[in-house]
């Protein structure tokens, strides 16, 4: 009701009334319902202001007047006006009621009339049936508009064909065509069967025409190849339009939105992932053949160290034969000649060579356990990085298990808005 009252303040009315004083009363009347009123006091200037108003794109929405009007009265001013505008509501404001007056009133469309003399509630129902109707058919036009303007939305971002109950196609809309690289007056007419060879689709698209006779839905992921390098991939759903009484099926309308960029992506972030994968997995093959070839270093090592130990062994051993040698030989020194004393030296001289041997073996032997603890700290630090080399392979997994769970629900999500986009 608000929205009614709201309206009615918005259109422009012409009132035509040739006496002075009911002309100024009731222009006053209908400022209560209406913001612009313009009183014309015959029908000549009344239909004057209508050409004027008509002339500069302007329109009067409602025109009110009386019948008898000197110069020109009410019906010829409207026959006038009715050969420059043959919808504008007229109500005219008569005390006669005489069959040739009518007849020629509804001739010339009038949509009421206001009996001398004037009631308020009279006046009130009158203009509030006129508006009324003027509101219903400005409701009417405005939503056809939006619904031109839906479908040519539609039409320039949906892939659309019609088919009758035999799936012969009736209609083929221009977006279609050009991705399938065909003529329209190519396909209007054929079976819907021609199509599958341009199309890619799952098996269930095989069996579309089953599902929709059996009362089921049919939907789909199709690909239709342009070319050798570039494919579009469509998100589609055959949609069934029923008669008035919403029993029986007229026709099937296939419709489909392109989602090549989402396929495309989710192509790309597979191969990533895969690639990312392969890289973790190659990393961890690598270390650990380094730290197996480490690993045969350091028992290596190890086996060396062991034998210096040995050598070691034996050349402790041999300075303790030396050392009582050299004992027996100071003994049998004192009274020996001097060439035992040369001996002696010559001994004692072999003992320091043996000694100078014994140290060198033991800093070389030094040198080799700091590189065993070289080697022995390398290796874990290479057992940590395999840890974290598997600890981030699973991480990436489960992002991977998360994205795919994200993109599927980007997809309902998507479906279930276009869906609600069509019920609407």
């Amino acid at each position: 009701m608000n929205e009614l009252k709201n309206f009615i303040k918005t259109l422009n009315i012409l009132y035509v009334e040739d006496e002075v004083s009911a002309r100024e009363i009731f222009t006053k009347v209908l400022k209560r319902f209406f913001n612009t009123v313009d009183a014309k006091e015959n029908g000549l200037e009344g239909y004057l202001a209508f050409r004027e108003k008509y002339l500069n794109n302007e329109k009067y929405d409602l025109i009110i007047s009386d019948i008898n009007m000197p110069k020109v009265d009410g019906m010829e001013m409207l026959e006038k006006i009715r050969e420059i505008d043959s919808q504008v509501p007229v109500v005219f404001i008569t005390a006669r009621h005489e069959a040739d007056v009518l007849l020629k009133a509804i001739e010339l469309q009038i949509s009421d009339f206001i009996i001398k003399p004037i009631n308020f509630d009279d006046i009130t129902k009158v203009i509030n049936k006129a508006s009324e109707k003027l509101f219903l058919k400005n409701t009417l036009l405005r939503k056809n508009t939006e619904l031109e303007l839906y479908l040519k939305t539609i039409e320039q971002i949906a892939f659309i064909i019609k088919m009758d109950l035999d799936f012969n196609i009736t209609y083929i809309n221009d977006l279609f065509c050009n991705s399938i690289d065909c003529e329209r007056s190519d396909i209007i007419g054929q079976k819907f069967d021609t199509l599958k060879s341009k199309i890619s689709a799952s098996s269930a698209f095989n069996n579309l025409k089953e599902n929709l006779s059996n009362g089921k839905n049919w939907e789909d992921t199709i690909k239709i190849k342009k070319n050798e390098n570039e494919s579009i991939y469509l998100k589609t759903k055959i949609i069934k339009i029923y008669d008035d009484l919403n029993k029986n099926v007229q026709e099937y309308i296939f419709i489909a939105y392109t989602i090549t960029d989402q396929e495309n992506e989710k192509k790309d972030l597979n191969k990533k992932m895969f690639q990312n994968i392969a890289h973790l997995k190659k990393e961890s093959y690598n270390s650990l053949i380094e730290n197996k070839k480490l690993e045969g270093e350091v028992e290596s090592l190890k086996n060396h160290i062991f034998n210096l130990d040995k050598q070691l062994i034996e050349v402790n051993k041999s300075k303790s034969g030396l050392l009582k040698q050299l004992e027996a030989y100071e003994i049998s020194s004192l009274n020996q000649s001097s060439g035992k004393i040369d001996l002696l030296r010559k001994k004692n001289e072999e003992c320091e060579v043996l000694r100078k041997s014994l140290q060198k073996l033991k800093i070389e032997k030094e040198l080799l356990l700091e590189k065993m603890n070289e080697f022995k700290d390398t290796i874990e630090h290479k057992d940590n990085l395999i840890d974290m080399f598997r600890k981030n392979e699973m991480q990436f997994n489960n992002k991977i298990e998360a994205l795919e769970y994200i993109i599927t629900e980007l997809e309902e999500s998507k479906a279930k808005s276009k869906k609600g986009m069509f019920n609407l």
